[in-house]
């Protein structure tokens, strides 16, 4: 029999388990204790006051959205903009480096044509330059080379240099001797250009002039 919702004088095995050991007082308890919570909570929001309190707080969680939100977005567009400022200074820079690029290879080219140019002339004159002897402007070029580099002012270091050269070609060039003229002194001879090689200062500067034969080639060096 169930009275006061309990259960009187029945077995408690006949008791439905979700109504066993309920305690009425305690639910009562709960039940007040909700009803006081929604009361105060009722209480709270119909106040005035507290109305204008919660508005405020609202409109400042808002403006902190908004700042964090516009924050966001000005971040977001300064990395927009450095990243097409990156790509803009790469495109840039490959330009200028194909424009450099071209004008090495134009260049390049313009060297090319110039050097091709030089040899065609250099052959032609080789064809219309021979000499009665049959030398050729490019062998009496050759030739002249070694000496015509130290033709001017020269340091008495340099000119030792330049006898080697001359006591050199003198003992096998016997058709292309070399005279050798300083001070009171003219000769073709080794030794004798070699005491002139030996009275020289290597820090004294000296002049030096070049004479040729009639087919082109140096046969005098005068040493001033």
């Amino acid at each position: 029999m169930k009275k006061n919702g309990q259960y009187v004088g029945v077995d408690e095995k006949y008791i439905p388990e979700e109504e066993k050991y309920v305690d009425n007082a305690v639910n009562s308890e709960l039940k007040d204790s909700i009803n006081n919570g929604l009361r105060s909570i009722n209480n709270y929001v119909t106040d005035k006051d507290n109305q204008e309190n919660l508005k405020k707080t609202g409109k400042k969680g808002l403006k902190v959205l908004k700042g964090v939100g516009i924050g966001y977005l000005v971040l977001i567009g300064l990395a927009v903009i450095l990243v097409i400022g990156i790509i803009v200074f790469v495109i840039v820079q490959t330009v200028q480096i194909n424009n450099k690029a071209s004008d090495i290879f134009n260049q390049t080219s313009s060297i090319q044509e110039q050097i091709k140019d030089q040899i065609e002339e250099q052959m032609n004159d080789n064809d219309e330059g021979q000499a009665q002897e049959g030398y050729s402007k490019a062998e009496i070029n050759t030739f002249n080379a070694p000496f015509e580099l130290y033709s001017g002012s020269q340091t008495g270091f340099f000119l030792e240099s330049l006898l080697n050269k001359v006591i050199t070609n003198n003992k096998t060039e016997a058709t292309h001797i070399i005279t050798v003229v300083y001070n009171d002194t003219t000769t073709t001879l080794a030794d004798e250009i070699t005491k002139i090689k030996q009275g020289f200062d290597d820090n004294k500067e000296y002049e030096v002039s070049l004479d040729y034969d009639t087919d082109g080639f140096v046969n005098k060096v005068t040493i001033y």
